[in-house]
């Protein structure tokens, strides 16, 4: 099977043949993590958003240590209805993203597009396209999780990133740190997801653009 070959399906609009088509899927082992992590972060964030809008809360003897305790404590400034109002909205937020990502990797359409004309996300809601003039350089993020003793060799979860860049005017008028706060516009690609490899996402993206630069980064999490 060649790289062009990428599990296609039936559209309405069908793309030139020699476009490549990836398709969001779990693999067999991540749809359970997938789903216990979703019940992990939404149980959390639930019984912190209950904690912290209790009126009773701190209790007498409670310290509060740790690198959240700043952002408690400001929390707990805010009026009680303020706080309730932030706290459960950052949750229902949350749990709907992620709800909505799984039903977006589960649902078996195509949703990314390379191709001749560039880059396009098929989202739920819209779909983005970004041509290959606006793409500056396209950049491989492998991100990977910090170990205890010794950062890991191995890769992790390697994402494909299509960077449009900044303007000009607005890049030398801010300070460098706030780089990614101006981005134009980005299409980020999770390549274990679309299950494509880093080496096949450079001959993807070469076959298309061959002068198109490409940047490997590593982040650790």
């Amino acid at each position: 099977m060649s790289l062009l070959d990428y599990a296609p399906r039936e559209s309405a609009r069908a793309e030139p043949p020699e476009d490549v088509r990836l398709q969001l899927r779990f693999a067999d082992d991540q749809a359970l993590r997938f789903l216990l992590f979703t019940l992990c972060i939404i149980g959390m964030s639930v019984l912190v958003s209950v904690t912290l809008t209790d009126p009773t809360f701190p209790r007498p003897g409670v310290h509060l240590r740790g690198r959240g305790a700043g952002l408690i404590l400001l929390l707990l400034l805010l009026p009680l209805a303020v706080r309730a109002v932030l706290l459960w909205s950052f949750t229902g937020t949350l749990g709907i993203a992620l709800i909505l990502w799984a039903h977006r990797i589960g649902d078996r359409k195509v949703d990314y597009i390379i191709g001749r004309r560039g880059v396009t996300d098929i989202g739920l809601f819209r779909t983005r396209h970004l041509d290959w003039r606006r793409i500056r350089r396209v950049v491989l993020i492998d991100q990977r999780r910090s170990g205890w003793f010794r950062k890991p060799t191995k890769p992790g979860v390697i994402f494909a990133r299509f960077d449009t860049g900044v303007d000009a005017s607005v890049y030398r008028a801010i300070p460098r740190a706030s780089y990614n706060l101006f981005v134009r516009r980005r299409i980020t690609i999770p390549l274990r997801f679309v299950g494509v490899e880093a080496a096949e996402m450079k001959r993807i993206v070469r076959h298309f653009q061959p002068a198109m630069p490409i940047a490997e980064q590593i982040v650790y999490i």
